[in-house]
């Protein structure tokens, strides 16, 4: 499993650069909003490749695939 890891670059004159690694999809910009609220306005985003990806849904169980099944058609 990857490492999700978010790094804040604070430059000298005040602004912050803000990366985010090992988040596919836009849930990284949802994981890092509160901190944004609180840092400031956000001027610009660069999206990487990762942003790009979706997370790979978890296998599910055989009575879970049966149960999503019978819920579907009614049963």
């Amino acid at each position: 499993m990857p490492i999700e890891r978010v790094e804040y670059i604070i430059r000298k004159d005040g602004t912050v650069e803000e990366k985010v690694e090992g988040v596919p999809g836009p849930r990284c910009e949802q994981l890092t909003a509160p901190f944004e609220e609180r840092i400031g306005e956000v001027v610009e985003r660069v999206h990487t490749a990762e942003y790009v990806l979706r997370p790979i849904p978890k296998p599910q169980r055989a009575s879970q695939v049966e149960q999503a099944h019978e819920e579907q058609i009614g049963g």
